[in-house]
This record gives structure tokens, sequence and C-alpha cells, in this order.
């Protein structure tokens, strides 16, 4: 059962030396949850937004988990993306789009 703790936050553009801008997340998510993955599909309560993104951090220890995005999402075992135990992802999120987990 994978602890998967899921933000949705907006980025601002911040200037890099000698390079383009570097999308740096607001220091307060526009929402957030966490949630454990179980043996079925689950989908969380959190709806993105255009310009929005997703920050999902899957906490250490308790596997990995598959997620599928989408307005009516299911996951399942080979579903889009396979998330593993301890590591950060992030994710640019669309109007009403949802999570949907599953054990990894």
């Amino acid at each position: 059962m994978a602890t998967i703790y899921a933000r949705l936050v907006t980025v601002q553009n911040r200037p890099m030396n000698g390079g383009g801008p570097m999308p740096v997340p607001y220091a307060v998510p526009v929402s957030k949850e966490t949630l454990t993955s179980g043996a079925s599909s689950a989908t969380g309560t959190l709806a993105g937004a255009d310009g929005q993104y997703w920050y999902i951090d899957i906490l250490s220890g308790g596997g990995n988990a598959w997620v599928q995005f989408g307005t009516v999402p299911t996951a399942a075992a080979g579903s889009d993306f396979l998330l593993v135990d301890g590591q950060h992802y992030e994710f640019s999120a669309s109007a009403g789009q949802k999570m949907a987990y599953i054990n990894g």
C-alpha cells in the first residue's frame, strides 16, 4: 500500500542565469490530500484546473503505485504512470482532471 501525497499547485517562472525561465511552485498549494493505495482503483477528491500542476510524492516505505489522470480515471497495473516508492513526480493538470491510483 503506497502512501501518496498529492498537491495541486500554481507556478511562476523565474529567470535562470544565462537560460530560459524555470517554473517554481508557489509555497502554498491550491489543494492537497494524502491517499493510501489498495488492491482496487480509487479516485482522489482533487480536481485540476488549467494552469495548475500535480506535485506528487510517494512516501518512502509503502510501495509503488500506478496512477491514471482524467475526468473519470481508472487505474490498473500498466496504466499511464508507475510511481516508485520514495520518489517525487510533477505533471501538468487540466480542467476537471482527477487522479486514480492503485497498488503498484
